[in-house]
Protein backbone atom coordinates (compact mmCIF):
# COMPACT_ATOMS: atom_id res chain seq x y z
CA UNK A 1 0.00 0.00 0.00
CA UNK A 2 1.32 3.48 -0.98
CA UNK A 3 1.44 6.57 1.02
CA UNK A 4 -1.41 7.98 -0.76
CA UNK A 5 -3.85 5.01 -0.53
CA UNK A 6 -2.93 5.17 3.34
CA UNK A 7 -3.66 8.45 3.62
CA UNK A 8 -6.93 7.75 1.92
CA UNK A 9 -8.10 5.30 4.19
CA UNK A 10 -7.40 7.21 7.22
CA UNK A 11 -9.77 9.91 5.53
CA UNK A 12 -12.09 7.83 4.95
CA UNK A 13 -12.26 6.69 8.54
CA UNK A 14 -12.23 10.03 9.60
CA UNK A 15 -15.76 11.65 7.63
CA UNK A 16 -17.77 10.25 10.83
CA UNK A 17 -15.24 12.64 13.18
CA UNK A 18 -15.44 15.41 10.60
CA UNK A 19 -20.07 15.05 10.10
CA UNK A 20 -19.71 15.28 14.00
CA UNK A 21 -17.37 17.95 14.25
CA UNK A 22 -19.58 20.18 11.06
CA UNK A 23 -22.70 19.04 13.23
CA UNK A 24 -21.03 20.79 16.54
CA UNK A 25 -20.30 23.83 14.43
CA UNK A 26 -23.50 24.13 12.48
CA UNK A 27 -25.27 26.78 15.66
CA UNK A 28 -22.84 29.40 15.22
CA UNK A 29 -24.65 31.43 13.45
CA UNK A 30 -27.50 31.39 15.84
CA UNK A 31 -24.85 32.18 19.05
CA UNK A 32 -23.44 35.04 16.96
CA UNK A 33 -26.44 37.45 18.11
CA UNK A 34 -25.78 36.54 21.51
CA UNK A 35 -22.12 36.76 21.11
CA UNK A 36 -22.99 40.50 20.10
CA UNK A 37 -25.00 41.06 23.36
CA UNK A 38 -22.70 39.65 25.89
CA UNK A 39 -20.14 42.04 23.98
CA UNK A 40 -21.96 45.09 25.54
CA UNK A 41 -21.55 43.75 28.80
CA UNK A 42 -18.09 41.09 28.82
CA UNK A 43 -15.86 42.79 26.27
CA UNK A 44 -12.62 40.69 26.59
CA UNK A 45 -14.37 37.95 27.19
CA UNK A 46 -16.42 38.28 23.95
CA UNK A 47 -13.88 39.14 21.79
CA UNK A 48 -11.99 35.92 22.68
CA UNK A 49 -15.19 33.79 22.25
CA UNK A 50 -15.26 36.09 19.06
CA UNK A 51 -12.03 35.24 17.83
CA UNK A 52 -12.45 31.43 18.11
CA UNK A 53 -15.71 31.35 16.31
CA UNK A 54 -13.89 32.98 13.79
CA UNK A 55 -11.43 30.71 13.46
CA UNK A 56 -13.63 27.26 13.63
CA UNK A 57 -15.46 29.49 10.75
CA UNK A 58 -12.86 29.33 8.71
CA UNK A 59 -11.98 25.92 9.25
CA UNK A 60 -15.12 24.77 7.93
CA UNK A 61 -15.09 26.34 4.83
CA UNK A 62 -11.50 24.63 4.36
CA UNK A 63 -13.24 21.05 4.93
CA UNK A 64 -13.98 19.04 2.36
CA UNK A 65 -18.01 19.63 1.54
CA UNK A 66 -20.43 16.87 0.49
Amino acid sequence: MNRQQAGWTMVRCDEQQMARFRANIAPIDCQLQLLRLSYLRWPRVSRVLFRIMNVTKDFTKILPQK
